[in-house]
């Protein structure tokens, strides 16, 4: 479990840059993709068997990154493994 820790503290603390920048536009990603999946419903065409899989697929994506960023710090505190958890990650 320790090897767990280490390598998810530092993919999180390497990564946080990338995160930060890349939230907004995998946000629109999926709102875009929640609208096609509305209009493929609307749409008479054969596409529309699909769009269900494809509405649950970008709403759970959209929420898998809310509770991403929601939680960031805390997954970084609980993986941190010394006894004084000093990393402060903030997203202002």
């Amino acid at each position: 479990m320790s090897i767990f820790k280490q390598g998810l503290l530092s993919l999180f603390i390497n990564f946080k840059s990338f995160f930060y920048l890349s939230y907004p536009l995998l946000q629109a990603l999926s709102i875009l993709g929640l609208t096609v999946g509305i209009l493929m419903t609307i749409s008479p065409s054969l596409a529309q068997n699909y769009s269900e899989e494809i509405m649950v697929l970008f709403c759970t994506l959209s929420l898998y990154l809310f509770v991403l960023k929601h939680y960031y710090t805390h997954v970084i505190a609980w993986a941190d493994q010394r006894t004084n958890n000093v990393i402060t990650v903030s997203f202002k």
